[in-house]
């Protein structure tokens, strides 16, 4: 066995001939959703990439499989986030020219999100794979400022907080997000795992404003 590519092998003793299915967890094959929100005076718009990552030393090629996204416990010990599950592989081979891959929403399973990817792609060792995922409609979204403070008689200085406001017409899959402002990026925040209709807020940077005084009256009685 060469110490540096460590290899297992599984011996199966069949009545009769025949094929099998050998399935197993893995923590080297995942995925994790990437989004880019673009902005500018016109509107808005929400895109998402799937990044598939392997980290073994040996390549695939995949024929079909399932991303799964949601919590999924395994042995007492929280999996990550994002699975790869019911995958067919096989000896890596070259991805054909053309169109990506497509992945396809396949609704909730108890809980977790999944989606379905049938286009064969090839997976290299020690690689991440980047797929074209979503591009969900917004149908609000909003940009404002807002300052959490307290009133008092003296004069104090505070800090205006930047913020992002949308949402989306499908379910959003946690995931870091890039904001970019007229091309150029202003930030990097992450999504929570978003249900289809509900809001998303995300805080951006600082703007620091001038000192102006903060006076509050006793209320009348």
């Amino acid at each position: 066995m060469n110490a540096q590519r460590p290899t297992q092998s599984v011996t199966y003793t069949l009545a009769r001939p025949g094929q099998g299915t050998l399935g197993y967890l893995t923590r080297a094959v995942t995925w994790q959703p990437r989004y880019t929100l673009k902005a500018s005076s016109a509107g808005a718009q929400l895109s998402a990439l799937a990044d598939i990552r392997n980290t073994t030393e040996q390549p695939y090629d995949v024929q079909n499989t399932e991303l799964y996204a949601g919590d999924v416990n395994v042995q007492n010990q929280q999996e990550a986030a994002y699975m790869m599950r019911d995958v067919a592989m096989a000896a890596p081979a070259p991805m054909a020219t053309g169109a990506a891959p497509k992945i396809e929403s396949q609704g909730e399973l108890r809980g977790l999100y999944r989606y379905a990817l049938t286009t064969p792609f090839s997976l290299p060792a020690n690689s991440v794979v980047t797929l074209p995922f979503l591009a969900p409609k917004l149908t609000t979204f909003e940009r404002y400022v807002g300052l959490n403070t307290y009133f008092g008689t003296e004069t104090r200085e505070g800090n205006l907080s930047r913020f992002y406001r949308f949402k989306a017409d499908e379910r959003l899959p946690a995931g870091p997000i890039t904001v970019r402002e007229d091309g150029r990026i202003v930030g990097q925040t992450s999504i929570g795992e978003t249900r289809e209709g509900a809001r998303w807020t995300s805080r951006w940077a600082r703007t620091r404003m001038w000192p102006t005084p903060a006076r509050c009256r006793p209320p009348r009685r």
